[in-house]
């Protein structure tokens, strides 16, 4: 019996034992729980979730996006599409992969092949290899999506080492493992990024003597 059947039953029981002629709860109507003030993110939350699923990607190293982007990526993405499998995600992730490796809510993992990329975008689509149906979401509707509205996150776990905050000890402990001919620093924009007011890059370079190239992401 699962822990919700548990309490259940318990709260059962404990309503059978008590007195039979048990007063009546006091009836407010001022203090009733107006339904409207009632979110429903929680529903749609475990609606959404099996379909929120994991992506593990391997690049070739002679691809181009290899040096800044890595031969091994990881990432979460949604399926869109029951029937086809379809799973959307962000496009550096899938960018020039050859191996997809997508995990499901239910433990099982799933090959996929590359659809497509959108960098101007910014997303890109895999499909899942095997019959269906799959865990789907449904698309929605953005147009009505204003600022203050609720907003839920569902995820995925990942493997991976935490790093320290400061970005110089970071490249240190890295450095200290392995060897690398250069080192990419990516930042957010000129005016919010306070490792660019820094000039973290040229710290990196001088303390480690490498070279080191700067993308700085744009909004």
């Amino acid at each position: 019996m699962s822990r919700r059947s548990i309490r259940w039953a318990l709260v059962v029981v404990v309503g059978l034992l008590g007195p039979a002629t048990a007063p009546a709860a006091p009836h407010d109507p001022e203090h009733r729980l107006d339904p409207r003030a009632v979110s429903p993110l929680p529903s749609q939350i475990r609606q959404v979730e099996p379909a929120v699923v994991g992506l593990r990607v391997q690049v070739p190293r002679e691809r181009p996006s290899a040096a800044t982007l890595g031969v091994e990526r990881w990432g979460s993405g949604v399926i869109f599409d029951a029937a086809q499998g379809y799973v959307l995600t962000v496009s550096y992730v899938l960018l020039d992969a050859e191996r997809i490796d997508v995990s499901l809510r239910d433990g099982r993992t799933v090959p996929a092949r590359l659809t497509g990329v959108d960098l101007e975008v910014g997303v890109g689509v895999a499909q899942l290899e095997g019959p269906g149906p799959w865990p789907a979401a449904v698309l929605g509707d953005s147009s009505a999506v204003q600022a203050g509205l609720a907003t839920g996150t569902v995820g995925v776990s990942a493997e991976g080492d935490l790093g320290s905050g400061d970005p110089l000890a970071a490249i240190a402990k890295v450095c200290a493992e392995r060897q690398f001919d250069e080192i990419v620093v990516t930042t957010l924009p000129q005016h919010v990024s306070r490792w660019l007011k820094a000039d973290l890059p040229h710290q990196v370079q001088r303390r480690f003597g490498l070279p080191v190239a700067t993308i700085i992401t744009s909004y």
